[in-house]
């Protein structure tokens, strides 16, 4: 009687192509996630130093007009 290895099997091969597909779908998933969030949190930290920098330089100019009065 000839012994028929386990990765001849169907049910084996099946259970490793669903666990590899299903791997591949969470990795792609939290890559996709990762790049947006990080875009996000860009685009909010950019518009955070643009409003500090704006209110600084606001502040400055309204300095500079009192000293020169």
């Amino acid at each position: 009687m000839t012994r028929i290895s386990p990765w001849h099997s169907l049910r084996t091969r099946a259970t490793v192509f669903t666990l590899a597909v299903f791997v591949l779908g969470i990795w792609m998933l939290t890559l996709y996630a990762t790049r947006l969030l990080r875009a996000d949190m860009e685009r909010m930290l950019g518009a955070q130093q643009f409003q500090a920098v704006s209110v600084m330089a606001y502040d400055i100019a309204q300095e500079v007009l009192m000293r020169h009065r």
